[in-house]
């Protein structure tokens, strides 16, 4: 036996109490008397009932010691084990992922996470020996909460501090840190309190015989989010937006889903989706100016987390090109531009000489986009983007080293957005540039031999494409793969000006810039733009970066960035968390952990404090009888 409270052992004093008040004699008082026959003839027949008097005095002080043990284990709150079950050294894990905030009693409003700490004081409870625990939240990332101990009091303290997290969990990950933590400790468990994660856990236990499940919740009710994405369509002006809904149900579900744009309703989308099925659908939005996109479920389950999704609609604007060229050479970049009418503002454009150019004055060399053709500028801009084509200046950390005659061009990213569905395998070039180029740049096409011939080079404010030949002296002019390249090379550069971050962000993950801040930005401007929820903040910029944390739940986030505005939304988007349908454990937790049984249907303390009722009782129907004094 096991007291959880030995504290309780200090109330045997008690019990000396009690046999104290027995062994207490009351003092004979002296009275003066006519005769002492009749005296005498008393005492007799006392002593010949003294035997008989003292034995119900001792049954009765022996059934009060009974009782007063049985509080004091009460008090003690025993459990038993009778030397069968050996200390372990456990590790709980309680999975704090967004399902886990799925309402189970929507009445009293009861979720899984809450469940969770009663399982915990379950396993608590009913351990009938004096183990060792450490308790981890896997949250937004996995953390000790409690450090080794056996005080199970610390236990349950550090699992009411846990606040719930709206994203997704690595449960893997915080497996694996449990079983470092687990290192030459002498019978080592892992308690997994979660409600399956969508057939995680049951996977770790299966693989891992140290791991014991403990499986959280009842219900599946629930239509969620799944995903949600906007592209632009400069030809038509306007925005597809792609949504992808689960039911997670167990049954059939119909409902629908509404769009609203800045806060004013613009679709309604009449939805029926079996049981455990998707459905998914792309939507046309008239938003040519941009604007904040809300899609929810219109209909109340038991996960509330994923029924609404926001993404962001940046304005279709059409760029402004430069293309500084030799008359002569101008034809073909001045053609295939003209044909992108959706990306190319025709009228904003401009052709001249490099002569022209170099008349011009700064504020007159503005533009969305320069492209250098046969000759690179004497002095580079300072920001800007830019594509240079046979040539490039110093700051472009490339070097010819000469000729090459007649080569291969062989594309080495075929994944890159510059690159997409071009064939240069028909292109033939009469010589190129043999460069050497400095680490770190992104090399996009080569010849046989290696050297580069089209790259790409990056920094804070400025990037260029270049190309190490002349696009005249070969027969790419010719081909497709030049007008589709120029076309990817005009969108690349325009959507990189304004990618300072990516558009979509999971909740939970921290949001960065994806190159670094141009020099004198000492901190970013941050609002969230949620109908709901507005805030407005700044985050300091540290070596040209900024790290932004609060993302534990969905919204849109606006971020400026010196003069520019980033736009991105955070949302759940995760089918894992969305299926919210609990996974049964292959075996019963609490034949796994040994845990101890219950008396009368309760647990043992309540047990000892009920028998001890009961004495009390016949305790009190005893003395009435004169059966015990």
């Amino acid at each position: 036996m096991t007291l959880l409270a030995p504290w309780a052992l200090w109330l045997s004093a008690a019990g000396a109490a009690v046999v104290a008040l027995y062994l207490l004699k009351i003092k004979r008082r002296r009275e003066p008397v006519p005769a002492l026959d009749f005296w005498r003839e008393l005492i007799v027949q006392t002593q010949f009932r003294s035997l008989f008097q003292r034995l119900k005095r001792w049954l009765s002080l022996l059934l009060w010691l009974v009782i007063v043990t049985c509080l004091i284990l009460a008090v003690g709150n025993p459990v038993f084990s009778f030397g069968r079950i050996k200390p372990q050294s456990i590790v709980v894990i309680v999975d704090n992922s967004a399902s886990m905030q799925s309402v189970e009693n929507r009445t009293e409003g009861t979720t899984r996470l809450q469940l969770v700490r009663r399982a915990l004081d379950e396993l608590l409870e009913r351990r009938p020996v004096s183990d060792e625990w450490m308790l981890i939240e896997a949250g937004g990332q996995s953390r000790v909460l409690t450090a080794w101990t056996r005080n199970r009091e610390a236990v349950r303290r550090a699992a009411e501090s846990i606040s719930p997290h709206f994203g997704s969990v690595d449960l893997a990950e915080a497996g694996k840190l449990a079983g470092q933590l687990l290192s030459g400790k002498p019978r080592p468990c892992i308690v997994i309190i979660s409600d399956g994660s969508d057939g995680e856990v049951p996977k770790i236990a299966r693989e891992d015989k140290t791991v014991v499940y403990w499986p959280i919740g009842e219900t599946d009710d629930n239509l969620g989010i799944t995903q949600l994405s906007v592209r632009p369509h400069r030809e038509q002006s306007v925005h597809y937006a792609f949504i992808s809904v689960i039911n997670g149900s167990s049954a059939a579900v119909e409902s629908q889903v509404v769009f609203q744009l800045d806060g004013s309703t613009t679709a309604v989308e009449p939805i029926s989706i079996p049981a455990g099925e998707t459905w998914e659908k792309t939507v046309v939005l008239d938003a040519p100016d941009g604007a904040v996109l809300r899609a929810w479920i219109d209909r109340p389950d038991a996960f509330s987390a994923d029924n609404e999704s926001y993404a962001v609609l940046d304005p279709i604007e059409r760029v402004s090109v430069l293309l500084v060229s030799p008359a002569d050479a101008s034809f073909f970049f001045e053609q295939s531009l003209l044909a992108m009418e959706s990306f190319v503002d025709a009228d904003a454009s401009r052709t001249m000489t490099m002569e022209d150019y170099d008349a011009l004055g700064d504020t007159e060399r503005q533009a969305d986009l320069i492209i250098f053709n046969n000759g690179p500028p004497r002095d580079l801009p300072a920001t800007g983007q830019f594509v240079f084509i046979n040539g490039w200046p110093d700051p472009v950390p490339a070097k010819s080293l000469g000729t090459l005659q007649t080569p291969d061009l062989r594309v080495t990213q075929r994944d890159h957005p510059l690159t997409r569905h071009l064939n240069f395998s028909t292109v033939t070039l009469a010589r190129a540039i043999h460069v050497d180029l400095a680490s770190g740049q992104v090399v996009l096409a080569e010849s046989s031999d290696g050297s580069p011939l089209i790259f790409l080079w990056q920094q804070p404010d400025r990037q260029a494409l270049c190309l190490a030949f002349d696009v005249l002296e070969s027969n790419l002019p010719f081909r497709n793969a030049f007008p589709v390249f120029l076309r990817n090379a005009v969108a690349y550069m325009m959507s990189e000006r304004s990618a300072w971050i990516r558009p979509l962000y999971r909740v939970g993950e921290v949001i960065e810039p994806v190159r670094p801040l141009p020099s004198g930005v000492r901190e970013v401007a941050v609002a969230r733009l949620r109908h709901d929820d507005v805030w407005n903040g700044t985050v300091p910029v540290r070596d040209g970066s900024f790290l932004f944390q609060q993302t534990q739940q969905p919204g849109p986030f606006r971020f400026t960035i010196g003069d520019e505005t980033a736009y991105t939304a955070v949302n759940l988007h995760d089918r894992r968390e969305s299926r919210i349908a609990p996974d049964k454990a292959a075996e019963p937790p609490e034949k796994r952990l040994a845990l101890s049984g219950r008396l009368f249907g309760t647990v043992p303390w309540l047990a000892f404090a009920m028998f001890a009722a009961g004495l009390i009782g016949l305790e009190w129907l005893t003395y009435h009888h004169r059966w015990t004094e």
